[in-house]
């Protein structure tokens, strides 16, 4: 089994576009992802994890606790930036992390998105909440048609 050092997990960095996920990545993901490594915790063990997640942010949604429940979302993303970086610092990309992490995405946004959108439908604000859905609904179909394209180009 080949040692990794935090230089070389710092390589499964990638250059993000997004102010916020440059943020994330560099400040947190690659020292995360190294103590992941250290404690041996897989990429794919911290994508359940993320997974996990879904279940309090859906909970405090229901309940209202907005501002708990963004907690959990900025944690999702956390686990989903420090599962990539630790599969790509220690060469251990796979199919089954591919899939776990498309997965961790539909279930958690699914998830938060829905629970969200029926909270607010509860408070009174029905036009928000099919406002909500409708806009979801139609990212995850672009999403979906996203992944399959991605699928048939590497194929080719």
């Amino acid at each position: 089994m080949k040692i990794y050092t935090y230089e070389n997990i710092k390589k499964g960095l990638l250059e993000e576009t997004y102010l916020y996920f440059k943020f994330i990545s560099y400040l947190f993901a690659a020292p995360i992802a190294y103590a992941a490594y250290k404690l041996r915790i897989s990429a794919n063990q911290i994508t359940i994890i993320g997974i996990l997640l879904s279940i309090p942010a859906a909970f405090l949604n229901i309940k209202g606790y907005y501002i708990s429940a963004l907690v959990f979302f900025h944690l999702f993303f956390l686990c989903d930036a420090v599962d990539g970086v630790l599969a790509r610092g220690t060469n251990t990309k796979s199919l089954l992390g591919k899939y776990l992490d498309d997965l961790a995405h539909y279930i958690f946004h699914t998830l938060f998105i829905m629970t969200f959108a029926f909270s607010v439908f509860q408070k009174g604000y029905k036009i928000l909440a099919l406002f909500l859905i409708l806009c979801f609904k139609n990212i995850q179909s672009t999403l979906r048609i996203f992944r399959i394209n991605l699928e048939v180009i590497n194929a080719i």
